[in-house]
């Protein structure tokens, strides 16, 4: 039997099974960036409060919790990325590893990927389907607030910055769900695999914390937070480390392939 027979089939199971949890996280997305971002005009509404925030912004305990500044601007559009662009990596990260997680360990916890593959399906149909999976939802969530963000043209943004910031929520949601399915393979169970995966997530998110406390702490490559720190959003409009991101995720996965060819 093929190895990767039913993967479409598993994949439209696993999109009708989760179809709740994804439409939710749409629509919630959508309203922390695109419907965050339209209420910014009202918050900062002249400059001499976009001066105030952005100072506030280069202390190194803001720079910690939020992240560094994108540009040099004053613009809103400056102040909204600077401010949402590392949280929304982290809650993409968070939601791809617990979809992730119920599609792959999960799932083989209950018994139901051997009563799956017992039925003509593949022995890597489930992480394929998972991928792919991970693929659709990453994906339509960084064509919608790229979308949303062109349609509503914040004061300094552009095109090319509004699907900067969009890729950089897909890639780490993509990112994210990849180490999961990594994990999954070593894991003994679903539970252990949450603990190895957000152990991981938390580490990744301490190692950037310390480099911007201190900026010539030399370990800052090792966590993907720091591509925020290169990308700089409606200036540069940097889009390499988001091509490294997902050049990443694509080599987890094909690790997880192996691995799992290996498992008993």
């Amino acid at each position: 039997m093929n190895h990767f027979s039913k993967t479409f089939f598993l994949t439209r199971f696993y999109l009708r099974k989760d179809w709740v949890a994804l439409v939710s996280w749409l629509a919630l997305m959508l309203l922390m960036t695109v419907g965050v971002a339209a209420i910014y005009p009202s918050v900062y509404p002249n400059l001499n409060n976009r001066i105030a925030i952005i100072n506030t912004l280069k202390l190194p305990s803001m720079r910690a919790i939020l992240g560094p500044l994108q540009n040099s601007t004053t613009s809103i559009s400056n102040i909204f990325v600077s401010e949402l662009s590392l949280w929304m990596m982290l809650l993409a990260g968070i939601f791809a590893i617990i979809l992730a997680n119920g599609n792959t360990r999960k799932q083989e916890d209950n018994g139901l990927l051997e009563i799956m593959q017992a039925r003509c399906v593949g022995r890597f149909a489930p992480l394929l389907a998972t991928f792919n999976e991970l693929i659709l939802i990453n994906g339509l969530t960084t064509i919608l607030i790229g979308s949303g963000l062109n349609i509503l043209n914040l004061t300094g943004s552009n095109g090319a910055g509004n699907w900067l910031f969009a890729s950089l929520i897909g890639v780490a949601g993509l990112l994210f769900g990849s180490l999961t399915i990594l994990l999954a393979q070593v894991s003994n169970n679903s539970s252990q695999n949450l603990t190895f995966t957000f152990g991981f997530f938390t580490l990744f998110y301490l190692l950037f914390v310390g480099k911007m406390v201190h900026p010539k702490w030399p370990v800052a490559w090792l966590t993907p937070f720091s591509v925020v720190r290169k990308l700089s959003i409606y200036q540069h409009n940097n889009f390499g480390p988001i091509l490294l991101l997902f050049v990443l995720g694509l080599a987890l996965f094909g690790i997880e392939f192996y691995l799992a060819s290996i498992r008993d």
